[in-house]
């Protein structure tokens, strides 16, 4: 139920808010009021406003509107200012929305660059870069021993994968590339497990690393044929680094011939070199035939036209292949003795040089008028026969007398 001071409130809100206050209206507003001294009240309250002697000043009228004009601008203001500290707060979250927007895009472009990243198995690809960090930082985050194993092992097996694809000529570079990352992977993790102390763990992956260096051998073997010379040389030094039987030269002599038309030797020296290797100069296969002796795997080609090589090497027949930049040359006049035997190849006959007197003997003259002189024998001072070079008579000299 409502007060007093409501029902008042209420009763001169109507009569302000009515545009005529005629009799006719007061009448019917009194007659509808069913409270005496609500009535009474708002009869008083329409003397009052209609008094003269209760009317405002226009001083404190021109005051009074100032004031409200005053409250008014005021309020308008704080408005404005309202207004503009929430398009300040929307400009502001817009900013912090844009940032969030970007940060939200590049978080989404690195993703899909690193997942474009993991599939990237070819060097030459621009991505094959952040993989590679990619694979580092996850080496550097590896917490055990076993993990770094276990990733090293793994991403080897990746490019071990990946050179199958890359044996034709114009992938040269790339297949060298992964033939390197490959042979760093299994050499750290070699180097992680001959650091581990004797135990179950050490016996554990020592196994699995032995059984990947067989596999990747088997692998290796398996594209040596297809590869060019150089991814050959690359190919076997890694087989040779997992312990394979690989050829190595020791040292390659190269003796020339005297006469343009004869034949230059090929000597090398070295291990697991066979004996039906073929030859190459240069990294060129050339057609000369092989033979073995004294340990020593021989070739012998015609040599008019050609230059001084700059390396030798042997392709065995598995395709493994071995090279030297390291060449000894000789010069065929320096005869080389063959066999037991001493002399030249003419039937091991000794050489004669011959004399200026025609190869006859020649007689030292001696004190004695340059008679011949006899040293006593112990056959009884008899002459001696001395075989000369006139058809081998022998000459007579006569005892000395006493």
């Amino acid at each position: 139920m409502k007060s007093l001071y409501e029902h008042l409130n209420h009763r001169l809100d109507q009569i302000v808010s009515s545009s005529q206050l005629s009799e006719q209206h007061q009448d019917s507003f009194q007659q509808s009021a069913s409270d005496e001294r609500i009535d009474e009240l708002i009869v008083l309250a329409r003397r009052i406003r209609e008094a003269e002697a209760v009317q405002a000043s226009s001083d404190f009228a021109r005051m009074l509107e100032r004031r409200v004009l005053r409250h008014h601008a005021e309020l308008k203001i704080q408005q404005r200012d309202k207004k503009s500290s929430l398009f300040s707060l929307f400009r502001t979250r817009f900013a912090f929305r844009t940032v969030t927007i970007f940060c939200f895009l590049f978080i989404l472009a690195s993703t899909s660059t690193l997942v474009m990243a993991a599939q990237v198995t070819n060097p030459d690809n621009p991505f094959y870069v952040i993989k590679h960090w990619e694979q580092n930082v996850q080496l550097s985050l590896a917490g055990n021993d076993e993990n770094q194993i276990t990733l090293n092992l793994q991403f080897a097996h990746e490019r071990l994968n990946t050179l199958s694809s890359l044996t034709s000529a114009n992938q040269a570079s790339a297949y060298r590339q992964t033939l390197a990352d490959l042979g760093q992977n299994i050499s750290i993790a070699t180097s992680i497990v001959d650091g581990l102390p004797a135990g179950t763990q050490h016996d554990h992956l020592a196994r699995e690393l032995a059984s990947f260096k067989g596999n990747t051998i088997h692998v290796l073997r398996s594209l040596l044929g297809k590869l060019a010379i150089p991814e050959r040389l690359a190919t076997t030094d890694e087989l040779a680094n997992l312990g394979d039987k690989v050829p190595h030269i020791d040292s390659a002599i190269l003796q020339l011939p005297v006469h343009p038309n004869d034949k230059a030797i090929i000597r090398f020296t070295g291990n697991n070199i066979d004996p039906e290797a073929h030859l190459l100069i240069d990294g060129q296969m050339v057609d000369a035939s092989g033979y073995v002796q004294h340990g020593n795997i021989i070739f012998m080609i015609d040599w008019y036209g050609r230059s001084y090589p700059h390396s030798l090497g042997i392709i065995n027949p598995d395709d493994t292949t071995a090279q030297t930049a390291v060449i000894s040359i000789q010069n065929s006049d320096t005869k080389s003795n063959q066999g037991d035997n001493n002399g030249d190849q003419s039937g091991n006959k000794p050489t004669v040089t011959p004399s200026a007197n025609g190869n006859k003997p020649t007689v030292t003259p001696s004190a004695n008028g340059n008679k011949p002189t006899v040293t006593p024998s112990a056959n009884g001072n008899k002459p001696t026969a001395t075989p000369s070079a006139n058809g081998n008579k022998p000459t007579a000299t006569p005892p000395a007398r006493r």
